[in-house]
């Protein structure tokens, strides 16, 4: 048995042993109505508008926010095509304990006439949010507050993280996340910037986070082989000019990190008044079963193409990718494509 699922067990004993003692409290329903105010700000990358906690930051490294001077975080993850009645099925002592968190209460919340859930609890494994686990706290215990809400097509989760000996910091997280707004018609325009595929084989599929995808039948992406894949995101990093080949390099490298390939071309791109560098590269599928001449069926290797390009902004990328395998030279005009079509929202 992997060391991982020995954890998860772990955890599910110790939830359960939780319940036995008492339980998870069943809080008082919560009824909110909110209004777009000036101390609204829209999160990038999402359909959310929140009032952030006070002293927050946008992080740099995750969409949400940062309180550096009292150890929170305040992660905002986004799932498009993920209605909330399903999504939010894990919200139970059972579900959560898998994920390292323990159960303290649960609040069913009505959120501008949308169903809700509050949760709070405590962090009980690193694996929940490693990036944000802090067993470190100076030896405190890492508190945890987490607002799910959203509609027949998305899922919005909000995750706070704290230490448990900062008494207002539950409150603190609480009142940001119960003055979210779920803004609509942001789609495929939301984060800052917008691209389009239209005139191409691929359609908008799934947004999460901050990564929108892209694929030829309309599917989200579950195996790519079988479809061609386009992908597009943000992400907050300062790249020297003398780092950027090395960037895309290693970025290639990791998208193609399961299969040998060969890089084809190399080039400078410009679009949206930002620079920025493409690469191509020639790659083998892994076998897969394919129709011989006399109609039977073999496996094979298929030679496919993946394509990283990336815009250079002040202290932001923008990534496009493409992999395909077949009709992988159409596709890869595709792929260019709608990465022309790159505009910054003003």
């Amino acid at each position: 048995m992997r060391e991982r699922d020995i954890t998860r067990i772990i955890v599910t004993v110790v939830a359960m042993a939780f319940l036995a003692a008492g339980g998870p409290v069943s809080a008082a329903a919560i009824s909110k109505s909110n209004i777009l105010t000036a101390k609204h700000v829209a999160v990038s990358g999402t359909h959310v508008a929140v009032v952030p906690p006070q002293g927050a930051v946008p992080s740099s490294s995750f969409i949400g926010f940062e309180l550096p001077s009292r150890n929170i975080t305040y992660r905002i993850v986004e799932k498009i095509n993920a209605p909330f009645e399903e999504s939010a099925s894990f919200l139970t002592a059972e579900g959560l304990a898998a994920d390292g968190i323990e159960l303290a209460e649960s609040s069913p919340v009505t959120l501008n006439g949308k169903r809700a859930k509050l949760i709070s609890g405590r962090l009980v494994s690193k694996e929940a949010d490693e990036s944000s686990y802090s067993g470190e706290r100076g030896g405190d215990e890492t508190g945890v507050l987490l607002l799910a809400l959203g509609d027949d097509r998305l899922t919005v989760l909000m995750y706070g993280y704290y230490p448990m000996s900062d008494r207002s910091a539950a409150a603190l997280l609480q009142n940001s996340m119960l003055s979210t707004i779920l803004r609509q018609g942001q789609g495929v325009s939301s984060g800052g910037y917008s691209i389009s595929a239209a005139g191409t084989s691929f359609v908008f599929v799934d947004e999460a986070s901050s990564t929108r995808y892209y694929t030829v039948d309309g599917v989200p992406p579950r195996d790519w082989v079988k479809s061609a894949l386009y992908t597009a995101t943000r992400s907050f990093q300062d790249v020297s000019a003398e780092q950027r080949a090395a960037l895309v390099d290693n970025t290639m490298a990791m998208y193609l990190s399961a299969y040998e390939f060969d890089i084809s071309s190399r080039g400078e791109i410009s679009f949206a008044g930002l620079k920025g560098l493409e690469i191509i590269a020639d790659f083998e599928s892994e076998p897969r079963k394919i129709k011989t001449a006399s109609g039977g069926r073999t496996k094979r290797r298929v030679p496919g193409k993946a394509y990283i390009a990336v815009l250079f902004g002040d202290g932001v990328l923008y990534t496009f990718s493409g992999m395909a395998v077949k009709n992988s030279e159409s596709y890869l005009r595709q792929f260019r494509k709608i990465t022309s079509t790159f505009a910054i929202l003003k």
